[in-house]
């Protein structure tokens, strides 16, 4: 009796009458949480990866002349090496405790779903692990991306580049972060578990992201990898193991819960966040890549000024989600096609301005398959977002909402300010540097471009025409 109400509680059964444990289906899981938003913001970190946060990050870290903690004990010793052994010993242990399972299971040579259960579970972990490690491996050698310590801001001869993917190992061997992915490749303690064992499963998550934050954390300290380079691994390997466990346990509905996670409807409250980090991450990278070389701008500042603007875009939309939800849906798509427009001119040439008509002519003007493809990969996300939007709940509070989002938009803006003014010499150190950059920075380059679509004169169909067909519009 106590087995069968332990058994009630988990995703098994018994069945009659030769007693056989059946395994049921796996519990739900997200598809916009475990694949489309990592996958998202690692295309992200690849397209436009922010080169001077990563930079500022680590300044503190160097003396001008070398990095002192490279060969500090504490940090080679323990940090580097010692910490390697909790993966290593955690995947000893599943693969002999899954050796001893096979050879138990062969002898007696009868069904035993428990003990099948548990080599199938052990056998994911050993198999997620592993392929996490040779996707970070394989990646590190092929991406050419130069080591913090071999870069020229630090002393070194290298540029600091964006990665690039290739077939074959190049010079670099720095991105994504190998040592990261210590804590990072144990993700799959948390798909083992979650099934039958959602506490365990929880611990297991903290343990691998608490490892991979120290291992990442006390490497970037030494100068051998970027910020950016550690965020990369953790998302891999996310993706890595999210996908291993889909495979090997949920492959009956892993169409439909793919469907269903694209289809939506997504939530207001989701739409606003992921919208905002995807103008911050994508719209702003032109600003964060140019203040890399600007050495008087520390990484406080640096991280204050993307908050900054992170906040200035959810305050934006969540003042317009107090509008009628088919309204704000149209708002959304209008202001991510300004800022779009704007990143496509860039991506053509072209010099982008505050005016989203005379991006919009400029881009269509020197239109090439590279700018097309910028625009329809910048829109793409708020644009479906917008269109799966929830319908809004009819129980009549709305008023009570609107009021929650008028103070929610009161403290954003009051952050704003705060963070802007503590940082303006920052920012000014910035745009002296590169006086067009103001331009694209959003939300300030999307609500300029929204505004002028909206309002000028030289905005409509004859202006964009002319300028595709090269007659005399010029704005």
């Amino acid at each position: 009796m106590q087995l069968r109400q332990t058994l009630g509680r988990l995703p098994i059964r018994l069945t009659k009458p030769d007693d056989t444990v059946i395994i049921s289906t796996v519990r739900p899981w997200s598809a916009a949480a475990w694949f489309f938003v990592p996958a998202l913001f690692l295309a992200a970190l690849v397209w436009t990866p922010p080169h001077a946060v990563d930079v500022a990050l680590l300044r503190p870290f160097f003396n001008g002349f070398a990095w002192p903690l490279h060969g500090d004990f504490l940090f080679a010793q323990i940090f580097h090496k010692a910490l390697k052994g909790i993966p290593i010993l955690i995947a000893l242990t599943a693969f002999v405790v899954l050796g001893f399972g096979a050879l138990e299971h062969h002898r007696t040579r009868r069904a035993n779903a428990f003990l099948e259960l548990g080599l199938k579970r052990l056998g994911y972990l050993v198999l997620a692990m592993a392929a996490c490690v040779l996707t970070v491996w394989w990646l590190k050698g092929s991406t050419g991306v130069a080591c913090p310590w071999t870069v020229i801001p630090f002393g070194g001869k290298d540029p600091i580049v964006d990665p690039t993917f290739s077939w074959s190992f190049r010079a670099g061997s720095c991105w994504p972060g190998g040592h990261a992915g210590t804590g990072f490749c144990l993700f799959g303690l948390y798909f083992m578990l979650r099934d039958a064992h959602p506490k365990a499963a929880r611990i297991g998550f903290a343990l691998a992201l608490v490892l991979g934050l120290l291992c990442a954390t006390t490497r970037m300290m030494q100068g051998a990898h970027f910020a950016s380079h550690n965020v990369a691994t953790m998302l891999i390997d996310w993706l890595v193991s999210a996908a291993l466990y889909v495979l090997c346990f949920d492959r009956r509905h892993v169409i439909g819960r793919l469907t269903a996670g694209i289809a939506g409807p997504y939530s207001l409250s989701g739409v606003i966040v992921t919208t905002a980090l995807w103008w911050t991450l994508v719209l702003n990278a032109p600003l964060f890549k140019a203040a890399a070389p600007v050495a008087s701008i520390d990484a406080l500042a640096l991280m204050s000024l993307m908050l900054a603007l992170f906040l200035g875009s959810a305050l934006v939309l969540t003042a317009a989600s107090i509008l009628p939800r088919g309204i704000f849906a149209a708002c959304l798509i209008l202001l991510s096609a300004a800022g779009a427009a704007s990143a496509a001119c860039m991506a053509s040439g072209e010099p982008a301005g505050l005016y989203c008509s005379r991006d919009l002519a400029q881009a269509a003007r020197s239109l090439t398959p590279g700018s097309a493809a910028v625009f329809l990969a910048i829109i793409a996300p708020p644009l479906w977002a917008a269109l799966r939007l929830r319908p809004a709940a009819k129980d009549g509070s709305g008023a009570a909402r609107s009021l929650t989002k008028l103070a929610v938009a009161g403290v954003m803006a009051v952050s704003v300010f705060l963070l802007v003014e503590s940082n303006a010499s920052d920012l000014k150190g910035i745009l002296d540097a590169e006086h067009r950059l103001l331009n694209h920075m959003a939300p300030l380059s999307i609500l300029g471009c929204a505004f002028d679509s909206l309002s000028s004169n030289s905005w409509g169909a004859e202006h964009l025409f002319g300028s595709v067909f090269g007659s005399t519009g010029a704005p």
